[in-house]
């Protein structure tokens, strides 16, 4: 294979790789890992519980029917749309990473193929 050709597919293939972030600790299980991450959820949740906000986006759009000197009919219409975020959720993420710290867990990041063959 020639060296151009090798180094366009290794830079093809680096590009479809992706990462995750993952709680690790010595010794400790998948079950384990679970177990703990579960519990600092439930804890981060009764201290944080959710709070939902509606939001709305309007837009206003207006059509004219033509006639013969100029617009006959003007028509407005509006569509909204509403939008619910829990504004406590990013709070609740950051006291479940402070959660299983304190309990000798550690982030990492692993890489995880972007194509599944």
């Amino acid at each position: 294979m020639p060296l151009p050709l090798l180094i366009t597919s290794f830079m093809l293939l680096s590009a479809c790789t992706s990462y995750d972030r993952v709680w690790v600790k010595a010794d400790a299980t998948r079950e384990q890992r679970k177990h703990q991450q579960t519990a600092c959820e439930a804890e981060a949740l009764q201290r944080l519980p959710p709070s939902n906000v509606r939001a709305s986006i309007s837009s206003t759009s207006e059509s004219c029917a033509a006639g013969e000197h100029g617009c006959k009919k003007k028509t407005t219409q509006t569509d909204t749309h509403y939008k619910y975020t829990d504004e406590n959720r990013a709070n609740r993420e950051t006291l479940v990473k402070d959660c299983m710290y304190r309990n000798g867990w550690s982030r990492t990041k692993v890489e995880r193929p972007f194509i599944k063959w």
